[in-house]
């Protein structure tokens, strides 16, 4: 018996028969629900015009051991297929290593080609199996780009609650960042 998350039903009433056909249906989907921003439209973090901009993000040893020690051991690998299990049992090591790396990526703005990419993967929200629109994706980074995406994020929270930024019913963004 074929599993109901790898046959979808199409717009057209049939439903897919391979896995190859299941995961284009769910491209038409995300295709037709999303839409994809030029890259023109977003600034380059080196592209301020302010001093005080230029060393807001530190990426310092203790931050990512701190980051390091707070991976779940059971989480997916990466397309790298590193495990953050690695990760979490080396912390002590690779905290200094991998800050200097995130500086450096971050300063020259320029992102290590692997950390690039990703690994998709549909994940199912609820009501019929059968249904590309009940599957939500998820992207499966490497474990070092997750670190260095946690901390900026944590810097950016932290850059726009200081200056009053974000109303005070605004909680996605703050959630889970650590007090600095």
């Amino acid at each position: 018996m074929k599993d109901a998350a790898t046959t979808l039903r199409r717009s057209d009433g049939t439903t897919t028969a391979s896995d190859q056909e299941t995961a284009e249906e769910l491209k038409q989907q995300y295709q037709e629900v999303f839409v994809s921003e030029p890259s023109s439209n977003f600034a380059s973090p080196h592209q301020s015009t302010s001093q005080q901009h230029d060393d807001l993000i530190q990426f310092d040893t203790s931050t990512v051991l701190h980051y390091l020690r707070r991976l779940r051991p059971d989480s997916s690998p990466g397309p790298d297929g590193l495990h953050p299990l690695l990760f979490v049992s080396c912390a002590d090591v690779l905290a200094e290593p991998l800050s200097i790396m995130f500086q450096e990526s971050y300063d020259s703005g320029v992102l290590p080609l692997d950390w690039k990419t990703a690994n998709i993967v549909p994940v199912f929200k609820r009501g019929d199996k059968a249904e590309p629109n009940n599957y939500r994706l998820v992207s499966l980074t490497s474990v070092p780009c997750k670190i260095m995406e946690a901390i900026i994020k944590h810097h950016i929270a932290k850059f726009l609650e200081q200056n009053n930024v974000i109303s005070t019913a605004q909680h996605g963004l703050l959630k889970d960042t650590p007090a600095s």
